[in-house]
Order: C-alpha cells, then structure tokens, then sequence
C-alpha cells in the first residue's frame, strides 16, 4: 500500500496530497461527530464534513506540499540538527500562523458568519494549543520522514486533534442556537455575545435550588432533583440541553435574572464612563449563561482596563445606583497575571453568583460580581446590598453584629470560590469610603 501511494505521489504529488487531505480533513470531522459528539447519522452535519473536505482537498494538501518543498530546498543549515531546528521555526511561527488564519477565515465564509470575529474568539487559543504540540511533531516529521510522506504525516497526526477541537471546552455548543447581537449592543466590544432573547421554548420547569443549580452549572451533566425536568421518553418527551445540545426543548431557570456589561478600555481622550459601560445581554437560565460564555472573548484576552460585571436585572455596576449606595465589595488582586488561570477563576465566580451559593437563602447581600483587567493584575470583586448595617427602607432585622458575619461569611466563600490560600487576604471596603479616598480600594472594613 504504501509503495503504491508513493508510485502515486511520485506522478502526481500535489493532486495525491490535496485528495489525501480532502479525505483525512473530512474523516477527522465525521470522527469528531461520531465518536466523540455521538451524534448519529440522523443528526451527523454533512455540510461541516464536507467543508472540512474542501479545506483539506482545495488549500491545504497544495499549499502544504508546496511549502514543505521550499523548507526542503531552501532552509539548509550546516548539519541535520540546526536544519531540523531552522525548519521547525519556520514553519511554527511563519507557515502556522498563515495557515490557522486561512482555515478560520474559510471556515466562517462558508459558514456565513464573519471572518474577523471569528479570527478574534478562535486563534489564540488554537495557536497556543497548536504550539503545545505541533513543534515536536514537525521536528520528528522533518528529520525522520521523506519529504513527500510529510503531508500525510500532518494529516494522519490532525486527525485526532481535529477531533478534540469541534469540541466546547466547558460547555454545550450554541452557535447554531444563537442570533447575532443587535448592532447597537455590540458597537466596539470585542465579543460574539448572542442574543439568546428570541428563543421561543416550551414552558420550563420551576427554578432549581441553589445547590442543584450549581452542580448543574459546574458538571454540565443532567440532574434529577424534584425541580428539574424528568429526562425520560413519554409522548410529549422533554430534553435537556445535557442530553441534546441542539434539539433540547427544556430550559433551567435561574433564581434570578442577571445582566452581563462591559467596560470598554478607555481611548485616553477624555471618555465618559457611560460611554465605555455597555449593556451586553440579560438572561434567566443555566442555558443562555453557557450561550453567551462560549460566545463572548475570554477575559485572558481583553484589553488593559477593560472590565466584565455580571450583575442583577436592574442593578448597574456602579457605586452611585440605589441598590448599590449603601453597599460595598470583597476584593483580591492576582499580581502575576502570567500564572493566574483567571478565566477559569472568573468562570467559577459567575457561577457562584447566579447559582445563589455565596449567600444564604435570606441574606440579600450579593448584588453581583466584576473582573478588571489592569497593565499589572487581574482583581474580582463581589459587590453587596449593604455593609452590614441596616440601611434605608430595609425589612432586616439584623444587628450591625449580625451584618459584620454575613458578610465575613460571604467573604469567606468568595474566598474559596478564587481557590485562594488561607493567608491570602481577600479586602471588603464600602462604596462611599472608596468614592471619599478617591479610589477603587479603600481602607479594608473587613477581612477574611
């Protein structure tokens, strides 16, 4: 087999190479969708499989067979090592780049969608990915392997990779569920957030309790709680998205609504803050959460100064709004930015706060949770209603004494919610002590 694909390399190399790549490029796909999506025949995507085809058959078998050939002819050094090396670079920081763009940028035109804000959400992390590996691969590929078998090397080598990569890191894939943001909601922010708005679905289930809501939120795995919706067959069958990411019919309401915004990092012309906080999107349940996560840059990515806040229906992430004037905030800064793993850290703090597991059931403190993005640190805060005294038109009867352990006892699970150490001090300052100090920290009220 092998020395007739060589006959058949050696006639035609660029017409063999592209109908290799056409047929692995298409067969990692299906892999993807079967083996690992299991989604079935019924269900399989062809029009996906057979972009991925066209990719591998149309662009990349010629235009890798033509420059593994320059590399060949071009990049030769004074022994076998320094070549090999000399070739890697090359091809990791000239030919990857190049070649990871034009499948992103082909894959969106296919797919109707832009070029450019998929280049944004995608790169990256599969340049990061790609550079985990694909050095080791290209330098054994280079020095051990004929230079008309190196295509098929690549192509048999991505199978599995291209597998993993259809594959959402944390949670189901919505892009297909999901329209674009109206033009005046996403004007000048470095996002594909989805308006999850018009969905129309069957009546949902009532709200899962906190901790229900958690484990949902934390395992994307169905539940069965005496709230959740029953996941078994009956004429009128109800499935969740755990079950089918695209054709579920079910939703999982929150407790609350929430509303996520964004800061945009300011032009140094004299920017008003209303005009660099923006209005993203609100939404109700476990689903739309995960929609507009998996659709929105990663906060690894943004911009110095920029800020995400994720607060209550109704609630502005500012100091001056009523439900927010007598409160205040826990904060931690995380100095070394390189090592903090902060969209994980981000994405757990959301989760806390919309699955109602930093409080308890009648304390009314959490109003909602930032992330700020600044040249020499990352800082989460949690804002809340109050500072532990009775405030205003408040119902509560608690005792300043009483006040003082809730809010300690909601630092404490922040705390553990950053995956902080014991000695690590996390800060609760008051809104109008940082508005009197001029500053975003004030003198810490109380720590944890």
């Amino acid at each position: 087999m092998l020395r007739w694909y060589q006959s058949k390399l050696a006639r035609r190399p660029i017409l063999t190479a592209s109908v290799t790549s056409a047929v692995l490029f298409g067969s990692g796909d299906v892999l993807a969708q079967q083996a690992v999506d299991r989604r079935g025949l019924q269900k399989h995507d062809f029009a996906r499989t057979g972009r991925m085809a066209l990719y591998g058959g149309a662009v990349f078998g010629p235009v890798a067979t033509a420059w593994f050939g320059i590399l060949q002819r071009h990049v030769v050094l004074k022994n076998n090592f320094s070549t090999t090396v000399a070739r890697v670079g090359c091809d990791q920081f000239l030919f990857a780049p190049v070649q990871l763009t034009c499948f992103l940028s082909s894959m969106a035109i296919m797919e109707g969608v832009s070029p450019a804000e998929k280049w944004i959400h995608s790169f990256w992390p599969a340049y990061k990915a790609n550079m985990l590996v694909w050095p080791w691969v290209q330098g054994a590929n280079f020095a051990f392997v004929p230079l008309e078998l190196r295509v098929l090397v690549v192509n048999v080598v991505s199978l599995e990779s291209r597998a993993d990569s259809t594959k959402a890191p944390t949670s189901p894939p919505f892009d297909s569920l999901c329209a674009p943001t109206a033009p005046s909601r996403a004007e000048n922010l470095p996002l594909r957030a989805r308006r999850l708005s018009n969905l129309t679905l069957p009546p949902s289930p009532p709200p899962l309790n906190p901790t229900t809501m958690a484990a949902v939120a934390e395992n994307g795995h169905a539940v069965t709680d005496e709230n959740a919706a029953p996941a078994v067959a009956s004429s009128t069958e109800e499935i969740t998205v755990f079950h089918d990411p695209e054709n579920f019919n079910v939703k999982h309401p929150l407790m609350h609504e929430w509303t996520l915004w964004f800061t945009k990092p300011p032009s140094g012309k004299g920017d008003n803050w209303n005009d660099l906080l923006k209005e993203v999107v609100t939404f109700s349940s476990v689903e739309e959460f995960w929609g507009i996560y998996n659709n929105i840059c990663p906060t690894s990515e943004l911009g110095l100064k920029a800020d995400y806040h994720l607060f209550k229906k109704g609630v502005r992430p500012e100091w001056e709004d009523p439900q927010n004037k007598h409160g205040g905030k826990w904060s931690y800064q995380f100095k070394d930015k390189r090592s903090v793993p902060i969209d994980d850290l981000w994405l757990h703090a959301q989760l806390a706060a919309i699955g109602e597991t930093l409080e308890g059931d009648e304390d009314n403190e959490v109003m909602g949770v930032v992330v700020n993005v600044r040249k020499g640190f990352y800082r989460v805060g949690l804002w809340t209603r109050t500072v532990g005294k009775s405030i205003p038109g408040d119902k509560s009867t608690r005792t300043p004494a009483q006040g003082k352990d809730v809010l300690e006892a909601i630092g404490r699970r922040f705390k553990d919610v950053l995956r902080l150490k014991e000695a690590d001090v996390v800060e609760f300052s008051g809104h109008t002590d940082s508005a009197h100090s001029g500053s975003t920290r004030a003198k810490a009220k109380y720590t944890v």
